[in-house]
């Protein structure tokens, strides 16, 4: 792989991290949301045991996406605290980056002439 693909790809990750991080703690606040209506609804309503059983299928598939939700933001929360520290270090990376991409474009179109004949 080539530098600059590398260099570009931490850089993107570092600028989707906040995103990404933002929508997955949506995930987990509506995931939280539904269990507790989960809870609820088997505390208060009289369902037939398929209904109870159908609901706890429901639920282990909503705790397994809060599960994944979570780990995804607990991943992203050093990533983002290391942007928010080096906004400077990160910006000299990019200029970085165009310098190889610059260099790596040259030696693409390397071409040699002779000189004697």
């Amino acid at each position: 792989m080539e530098t600059s693909k590398i260099i570009e790809e931490f850089l993107n990750l570092c600028n989707n991290a906040e995103r990404q991080f933002e929508f997955n703690k949506e995930i987990v606040d509506n995931c939280n949301k539904k269990t507790n209506d989960y809870s609820h609804r088997l505390e208060l309503e009289n369902d037939t045991y398929n209904d109870r059983v159908k609901l706890q299928t429901q639920q282990r598939k909503n705790l397994k996406e809060r599960r994944e939700s979570k780990n995804i933001i607990e991943i992203l929360e050093p990533i983002i605290e290391y942007k928010n520290g080096n906004k400077n270090s990160l910006n000299m990376l990019r200029q970085t980056l165009g310098k190889i991409r610059k260099v790596e474009n040259y030696h693409e179109n390397r071409t040699y002439r002779k000189r004697a004949e």
